[in-house]
């Protein structure tokens, strides 16, 4: 049996990641998975341009993301979409 991991593997691995990081509402794992300059653009078209900004804007929209601040956002869905291109 081959040892190593097919790729479909690793990217169901990389994914499930992500998802355990998302479930968690653990910023910094989720930003892990991202590199230093990517691009995201919200739901509503707003567009944050690396890790930084895009870490500031997941810690004011994920509950967990402010776990020192007692009013942070209320409602965290707890689901992910994946869209790969």
């Amino acid at each position: 049996m081959d040892s190593q991991v097919s790729k479909e593997d690793a990217v169901e691995n990389l994914f499930r990641g992500v998802e355990r990081a998302h479930r968690a509402e653990d910023v910094d794992a989720y930003l892990s998975f991202f590199d230093p300059d990517s691009v995201w653009v919200t739901g509503r078209g707003v567009c944050y341009r690396g890790r930084d900004a895009l870490g500031g804007y997941l810690r004011g929209a994920i509950p967990g993301g402010h776990r020192s601040t007692p009013n942070g956002p209320a409602c965290w869905p707890g689901r992910t979409v994946r869209t790969v291109e």
